[in-house]
């Protein structure tokens, strides 16, 4: 089954912001698709639908996109564009958002392309914006522009009006002034970004759930990298190949593994008795050292997890001091949909998915 690229597809005649937001975006390490030309030149795009009158040329681009890159994490573009094809046939300019709009419901609905997420940054100028602010609040109500000559495809649409859950499963819509500040945009970027990255997390863990709570796991190994060949290994010391744990950082935690309901307090004991007792002979720890716990995407979680870490963080190891639980984006999500978690976010360090 097709995956999500690190590809943006940008469309969008405003020079200056489309550097910031190609910088933002290339620190994020991810890149803008311009080597299809139909989805993202303006000039070739009224170019096509100069010679074909209609817009089925970019489905068409968008679909070889996927194929050979994956479906874009991102589209942005300006809300409004002028397609050259005058006020009669695209008497708003919203002609191009239509397009990709129900190009996204559509594909959708093909056999493996289920996982294509219709993520939209809408670059709207300062008469548009409250417009453009009504969609974000509200996004259901772009909806409401779209129609076809095709009944099937009017169908499709129609169903996701009378259906809001999944149509939020399929969209999210943001909406940005193109008048903005740089810092401005970088808080409208990283926010949507790990948005996107949360959405496809809480996606992936609604999918799992009930394998979860029925599956018959084991409790999550606890690592800490003491040096090239050192790791300790839930409560032993071992001697690997040198160099084998390289994508593990010397002298922090890592919780690998099923770290959920059925393994909860078994996961967190060998946590705190590592923590208290030390590691062998090799490290023991004093209340103000710098401890580091790593929660990366190795280590699956649940909500049930919110509430323990903050009994093991206030309780269990109250008397140490510095404790950062490093938790990615995606496990952040999880913890975040659980009571208290307000209580727990002051010790958490977000860090890359990747990572």
């Amino acid at each position: 089954m097709l995956e999500s690229s690190n590809k943006i597809i940008q469309i969008s005649k405003y020079q200056d912001l489309s550097e910031t937001l190609k910088g933002i975006i290339t620190k994020h390490g991810m890149d803008i698709a311009d080597d299809y030309s139909n989805l993202h030149s303006i000039d070739m795009i009224k170019k096509g639908i100069g010679q074909t009158g209609n817009t089925s040329f970019m489905r068409s681009e968008l679909v070889r996109f996927i194929r050979e890159t994956g479906f874009p994490f991102l589209f942005i573009m300006d809300y409004k564009i002028d397609t050259g094809v005058g006020k009669q046939l695209d008497p708003d300019g919203m002609k191009l958002l239509r397009t990709l709009l129900i190009s996204c419901i559509i594909l959708a609905r093909g056999a493996g392309f289920e996982k294509l997420r219709g993520n939209f940054l809408l670059l709207a100028e300062k008469n548009d914006l409250a417009r453009a602010r009504q969609i974000e609040s509200d996004p259901l109500r772009i909806l409401k522009i779209l129609s076809t000559s095709d009944k099937i495809v009017n169908s499709f649409i129609n169903e996701l009006k009378s259906n809001s859950y999944h149509f939020n499963q399929l969209f999210y819509i943001r909406a940005m002034s193109t008048e903005s500040s740089v810092n401005d945009i970088h808080v409208v970027m990283d926010t949507m970004i790990k948005a996107i990255y949360a959405r496809k997390h809480l996606k992936r863990l609604k999918e799992t759930k009930a394998s979860i709570n029925t599956g018959d796991y084991e409790a999550a190994k606890v690592l800490y990298r003491l040096d090239d060949k050192k790791v300790y290994i839930d409560g032993e010391i071992k001697t690997v190949k040198s160099g084998s744990m390289n994508q593990l950082e010397s002298n922090q935690f890592y919780v690998m593994g099923h770290w959920v309901n059925k393994t909860l307090i078994e996961t967190a004991d060998k946590v705190i008795i590592a923590v208290r007792k030390g590691l062998g002979t090799e490290k023991v720890f004093a209340g103000d050292d710098a401890i580091i716990i790593n929660l990366t995407d190795k280590c699956i979680v649940d909500s049930t997890l919110t509430p323990s870490l903050i009994q093991i963080l206030t309780k269990d190891l109250g008397s140490f001091s510095n404790i950062t639980i490093n938790i990615t984006e995606s496990n952040n999500a999880v913890l975040s949909q659980a009571k208290g978690y307000n209580l727990l976010k002051k010790s958490l360090h977000l860090i890359r998915e990747h990572q």
